[in-house]
């Protein structure tokens, strides 16, 4: 029997990158790990070291969670460049998020003008 995953993930091999589309009614730190190692595997997979995640949650996780996620995506991630875009995130919310990102990660609410960032 196949198990049931709390998300949706696809991928798509594109050119210059990676796109991956989550999408899913909650986030816990656990769902958020099962799918960030996932995303990871198809980087390497795939042999690119450019991600785009399209983060179709409409809930948040805790700042003090998003912090240890966002930990343990570093350290899954390596040196693969990453651009997120969360068209639910409130402008001060991508500050905060923003103000403790890696200089390979950034986080947008566009889908543009993360990948003009993720090309450049």
């Amino acid at each position: 029997m196949a198990v049931t995953k709390p998300y949706e993930l696809t991928f798509v091999k594109r050119d210059l990158y990676v796109y991956a589309h989550i999408k899913a009614d909650e986030i816990t730190r656990e769902i958020g790990v099962a799918y960030l190692s996932e995303i990871v595997d198809a980087c390497h997979k795939y042999k690119k070291n450019k991600l785009m995640i399209y983060r179709d949650i409409p809930e948040m996780l805790s700042p003090e969670q998003r912090k240890e996620l966002s930990s343990d995506f570093l350290t899954m991630i390596g040196n693969i460049r990453t651009a997120a875009v969360n068209p639910y995130l409130e402008k001060e919310q991508i500050v905060e998020s923003m103000a403790s990102d890696h200089a390979n990660i950034k986080v947008f609410t566009n889908f543009a003008e993360a990948e003009a960032w993720l090309l450049s």
